[in-house]
């Protein structure tokens, strides 16, 4: 007879999460399961079993002791049984009460996934349209699809009741069935239950009401709505999560008490991109825009693990599925997890190794087939330092310094010595370079050379994704890339793969006017696929004999248009997996799917809506004894905005003609992310924390010329918490919500002295300025006046000169092989010069600040940036992808400079088709040269 404990775990409610205790049969059935698998217990050396009874007896004879309650006098049976035998102390079994199944078990009971079932082809044919007047960006549902959330750019997720849609009598109006597209017929219209907002947890109050519960302080109170770009559901509809653009991850309540944000997850520093749950729903995981995919505990509201990638925009995660035919959703089969509790935060000096290499890990070898050895394939980003004198030595940055920090940040290629020591329990991560990460969650992020590793991109494959996901069974993973294809990855661990390692299986061609794949999803039989682009959504069907029959029929399309998308992007498709198990008999292949429409492109990064505010006012603040500026609180746009050509502008300084809006402040923190990648993931270079070393009595200063957006100011705060750093503008555009040593002023820095005293800051930092700086020279004496003996200044310029053939430096001309990005840039450059700037301070950055005769230990870098996605390096490609994000959204920034100056509308736009031409579809690889200088003031001035 078996002895059991009667703990207090054993009568709690199921907890996948704070907010299930509606679920309270997944116990039992754990129990159960726990029970089968201890119907044959271990052999016990000290009892021999008596004549007679066989093993098999005496378990029968335990379970039926453990199913009856204990008799008052069970301790009184003769002592020839097997308890009396044992030499431990009599225990007292107790046995835990069998409860009777919930609503919500026998709701998830009823479903069940085979993905076994010999499917052979799919029919799919739209019958119910949900309308929504902006672009939506994520789906979720419920396991019994009863519940059907979307996620909208406007901020708001609205709950549709799935059945009441396709099942009634409501129908669409003609004008709502141009608005989602579709033509003539019968289409149902969807049946709205609730809808609420998503907070983003920036700015914003506590909305008002009697009946309003205090939130705790982990709560978001009220808040501006956040686009809802990633979301996901608890499988009966309790809870769920949504993403925001600020980072933060809220878990609200569906069922209950709709719409209720009851926690909120802190932890990304961007966008929030991707939310998947684990199979026993106690945990999530999340993607970012800031690099970084994390793992939480949902029972604690705690991250359990980081999982840092080389830096690009996550927009992919997924959970491998473990290999079953029939799964039952009422009680979910993982794999034991045993990831420790704690974190560790020195993952890369622990997987890089003490000396900054890549530890017992090969550096990543080069693609199959190319000509070129690994060295030759990686170039360094930027050229050997021009340095002055025999003092700038130590100040460099050579080639050797660069490259090491180029390749510290790379993830390894996934080698067969990694790739056999994973287990099943896997994790996949892709980033918007095109580079796909495969994790073993088992492996703690402080093992040094294992557990992490990244498919290599095949050869004429252009690095991008923005969608990839893992087949029904776990075997196979798919990618879609930009040249609208989508590889298909053999992720099975047996010996006789090739190489030892996941190979690229086949590779699922569209037609070339389809466009680029934004979104996949894996049918449940685990052969078939949806793809998504930019003009239809096609069935695929991915296993080898359906692929060879295609190949037989070369006539017949391989692939079948999924019908009601036409024109737009994708940006999640959802399918229902389930099938109700109420005839054992019938086994229907029906399949529903759900898609979110997304009409621009995607995926770019969205700042922050906090960043734009309708009220804006002035509060006094001298920064110092001396200072008249203004310290920006709040905003009232007429009195520091002008609208101009379509786009919204300073009013303090004409000469600067790029706009102070949302795209605009997208598009620098496209560049403020290239930038670090260039700077070896830092935001300065130099001998900058020496200049801010903590110095008990001393206050120290940073001061940001063209903070923009105040990105560079708020990590530099954030890093040097002792430093009080001030960012300077034309516009208020940066974020209300600032580390608390970090403030942002209002001043024109063209020609004026700055509101500070002399020797008032430690670092003086400027950043892409001189495009509304007319008298750089005296701007140069100004920063000289105001930063101290010692003191660090540190410029960064990006040449308005096109150039191609890296290794040559060749400018572009109107002639050569992209003549319409030279024309523009051409162009650029003549309005720049009738507003009075001098366009060559780029190139010309080092002796300027030599001729004001203020500064010493000059070093001066060039970095040739590629424009594209032709790099091969992970890292230099990184900044080959931001580069051209960049680029993309400058050519429209620059337009009112161009309509400003002489050039008509139509010449304008012009202009900017053919640039994007040349850019989309490049015939020479465009680069562009990045200046960056540094010194310190001299001592004896």
């Amino acid at each position: 007879m078996q002895a059991l404990n009667y703990e207090d775990e054993d009568m709690e409610f199921e907890g996948s999460s704070p907010f299930n205790a509606d679920d309270d049969d997944d116990d039992a059935d754990t129990q159960s399961e726990n029970s089968d698998q201890e119907e044959e217990p271990e052999p016990e050396p000290e009892p021999e079993p008596e004549v007679g009874e066989s093993g098999d007896e005496s378990d029968e004879s335990d379970q039926e002791h453990a199913s009856s309650p204990p008799s008052e006098h069970e301790h009184e049976q003769p002592s020839g049984s097997v308890f009396e035998k044992r030499q431990s102390p009599v225990m007292v079994p107790v046995i835990t009460p069998v409860r009777a199944a919930s609503p919500a078990a026998l709701r998830r009971a009823a479903f069940v996934t085979d993905i076994s079932a010999s499917t052979r082809s799919y029919t799919i044919d739209p019958i119910c349209a949900y309308p929504h007047p902006v672009a939506t960006h994520s789906l979720a549902a419920s396991k019994c699809m009863t519940h059907l959330l979307t996620g909208s750019d406007d901020g708001y997720i609205r709950d549709y009741d799935f059945y009441a849609g396709c099942n009634g009598k409501v129908l669409l109006t003609a004008p709502q069935r141009q608005h989602c597209g579709l033509g003539e017929g019968v289409m149902k219209g969807g049946v709205l239950r609730m809808w609420w907002e998503n907070p983003s947890g920036e700015g914003g109050s506590q909305p008002s009401g009697g009946d309003v519960t205090p939130a705790p302080t982990n709560v978001l109170e009220g808040g501006l709505p956040s686009p809802v770009y990633c979301m996901t559901l608890h499988s009966d509809a309790l809870w769920g999560l949504s993403g925001t653009a600020a980072g933060n991850i809220n878990l609200f309540t569906v069922r209950h008490d709709p719409g209720r944000v009851h926690f909120v997850l802190r932890g990304h520093k961007g966008p929030t991109s991707g939310l998947t749950l684990s199979a026993d729903e106690k945990k999530v995981y999340s993607a970012g825009w800031d690099g970084h995919a994390l793992e939480w505990d949902l029972n604690v509201g705690q991250i359990v693990r980081r999982y840092p990638s080389h830096g690009a925009q996550l927009v992919s995660i997924g959970i491998r599925p473990i290999s079953s035919n029939v799964v039952d959703s009422s009680s979910p089969s993982i794999l034991p997890n045993t990831l420790p509790r704690t974190v560790s935060g020195n993952f890369n000096s622990s997987i890089n190794g003490a000396n900054g290499t890549m530890g017992s890990q090969k550096a990543p070898t080069q693609m199959a087939g190319s000509p070129r050895s690994a060295e030759e394939d990686y170039d360094p980003l930027f050229d050997d330092p021009d340095l002055d004198a025999s003092t700038d030595l130590d100040q460099g940055i050579g080639r050797s310094t660069s490259s090491a920090l180029a390749w510290r940040s790379a993830v390894p290629t996934l080698d067969p010595e990694t790739y056999e020591r994973y287990s099943h329990n896997i994790l996949m991560t892709a980033a918007i370079d095109g580079q796909i990460t495969i994790w073993d969650r088992r492996v703690a992020g402080s093992t040094p050379g294992s557990g992490v590793g990244r498919l290599e991109i095949p050869e004429k494959t252009p690095p991008w994704c923005v969608s990839a996901c893992w087949s029904a069974d776990g075997s196979q993973l798919y990618a879609g890339r930009r040249n609208g294809t989508v590889e298909v990855w053999d992720m099975r661990q047996t010996r006789n793969m090739h190489e030892g390692t996941p190979r690229l299986l086949r590779t699922l061609r569209n037609p070339l006017s389809s466009g680029a794949v934004s979104c996949v999803a894996a049918f449940p039989d685990g052969k078939h696929l949806a793809c998504a682009s930019q003009d239809n959504i096609r069935l695929w069907n991915v296993s080898v004999d359906a692929q060879a029959e295609a190949a037989s029929r070369s006539r017949v399309a391989p692939f079948k248009i999924i019908a009601g998308h036409h024109g737009g992007t994708i940006s999640q498709i959802l399918l229902w997996s389930s099938y109700w198990a109420l005839n054992p008999f019938h086994h229907p292949p029906l399949t529903m799917a759900a898609v979110a429409y997304h009409h621009r492109p995607h995926p770019v990064p969205t700042p922050p809506p906090h960043m734009h505010q309708p009220d804006i006012d002035m509060e006094p603040r001298p920064p110092s004894p001396t200072s008249s500026t203004s310290t920006v609180t709040s905003s009232r746009t007429p009195d520091f905005f002008r609208q101009l050509h379509d786009r919204q502008l300073n009013c303090m300084n004409t000469t600067y003609m790029l706009p102070a809006d949302e795209q605009e402040m997208k598009r620098m923190d496209i560049e403020h992310r290239m930038m670090k990648f260039i700077m070896g993931g830092k935001n300065y270079v130099g001998p900058v924390a020496d200049a801010l070393v903590k110095t008990p009595g001393v206050q120290r200063r940073v001061l940001d010329c063209g903070t923009g957006n105040g990105l560079w100011a708020i990590e530099m705060a954030d890093e040097f918490d002792w430093v009080e750093v001030t960012g300077v503008d034309l516009a208020p555009v940066q974020p209300r919500r600032v580390p608390p040593n970090c403030v942002f002023e209002l001043f024109d820095l063209d020609g004026q002295r700055l509101p500070y005293p002399d020797s008032w800051f430690d670092v003086v930092h400027a950043r892409s300025v001189y495009t509304g700086v007319r008298h750089y020279s005296i701007f140069l004496r100004e920063l000289a006046r105001v930063l101290r003996p010692g003191g660090v200044a540190i410029f960064s310029e990006i040449d308005s000169t096109p150039f191609a053939e890296k290794k040559h430096r060749i400018p572009l001309e109107p002639r050569g092989g992209a003549p319409g990005w030279a024309e523009f840039w051409d162009q650029v450059r003549k309005a720049l010069g009738q507003l009075g700037i001098d366009v060559s301070i780029p190139s010309q950055l080092r002796s300027r600040i030599r001729e004001t005769r203020e500064f010493e230990n000059v070093v001066a870098q060039e970095a040739l940036v590629p424009i594209g996605f032709w790099p091969k390096d992970p890292v230099v490609l990184s900044i080959g992808q931001l580069a051209w994000m960049n680029y993309d959204n400058l050519l429209l920034a620059l337009r009112p400079l161009l309509l400003d100056h002489g050039i008509t509308s139509e010449k304008a736009a012009k202009l900017i088709e053919n640039a994007q031409e040349n850019l989309y579809h490049p015939k020479v690889q465009p680069y562009c040269c990045c200046h960056i200088v540094h010194a310190k003031k001299s001592v004896n001035k």
